[in-house]
């Protein structure tokens, strides 16, 4: 027989078997298991998430971790790198045993007098940012409190009054103003003696160092509404006071004019 054709009909033949194995696979629906071509792998005991189990004496499939285990990191594998030490991934987070700084308390459980980290211009950057975005809408941008004609339009129509965190009980040796409270506050909220919860917890959102960074602002508004235009220069104490705005109902006196009238 020719070589040719010999070649011919055997590309053939197996161009008929693979089209016939593809039919096999992917032709009419039918009722029969498919076939098993690794049958280990995929009848392999494993037990479904949420699910039951009579193997375990508490009758649960996920296991709970050992008591006094704390986690170790994010990472399946040991990583000393760059990103292992920052705020949201540091091991130091995840153990929690300091609590100053993660919790706001002094070893006696009384909350702490100042803000245990370094505050520095960055945390204070980053304490003004998170407050205009988690804060200001009901406590106002400059941290005023909720009135009908100033504060933040969710503050002016929450069920529970938004004081103005300038109130005497919220400054330093004020009956609420260690550093710890408000950090405690900003974390987990407040709950009425009725156990009415008068603001929500921000802890989903605003992590330990963001909570100290929000304090370490509020502290910053509190001094600047506490500070004298007589301090700076005349330059900018001009600008200031001709670009103030007042808030109808305030009480505070309006801007003068550049040529000393009020407008």
């Amino acid at each position: 027989m020719n070589s040719r054709l010999v070649r011919s009909i055997l590309i053939g033949s197996v161009a008929f078997l693979a089209a016939a194995g593809m039919t096999a696979c992917r032709g009419e629906r039918t009722d029969k298991p498919p076939r098993q071509f690794f049958p280990d792998m995929d009848d392999q005991p494993r037990f479904k998430p949420q699910s039951q189990t009579q193997f375990f004496e508490d009758g649960r499939t996920m296991r709970q971790p050992p008591e006094g285990s704390v986690a170790f990191g994010y990472s399946a594998s040991i990583m000393e790198a760059d990103w292992n030490a920052t705020n949201l991934l540091s091991r130091a987070a995840l153990l929690k045993d300091e609590a100053d700084i993660y919790f706001g308390n002094n070893p006696d459980g009384t909350p702490v007098a100042r803000v245990p980290v370094e505050v520095t211009p960055e945390l204070l950057a980053r304490g003004a940012e998170r407050f205009g975005i988690f804060c200001s809408a009901c406590h106002g941008f400059n941290a005023e409190g909720a009135t009908p004609n100033a504060g933040g339009m969710a503050g002016r129509k929450w069920a529970a009054p938004v004081p103005s965190l300038h109130g005497e009980q919220y400054q330093i040796g004020g009956e609420k103003g260690a550093d710890g409270y408000l950090f405690s506050v900003i974390r987990n909220g407040v709950w009425g003696v009725d156990g009415a919860n008068r603001m929500p917890g921000y802890a989903h959102a605003v992590d330990e160092h963001d909570a100290w960074a929000i304090v370490a602002h509020l502290r910053v508004l509190q001094a600047a509404r506490k500070g004298s235009l007589d301090v700076l220069d005349v330059e900018t104490r001009q600008h200031l006071e001709s670009t103030r705005v007042v808030v109808p109902g305030s009480g505070a006196a309006p801007a003068a004019s550049s040529d000393g009238n009020t407008p």
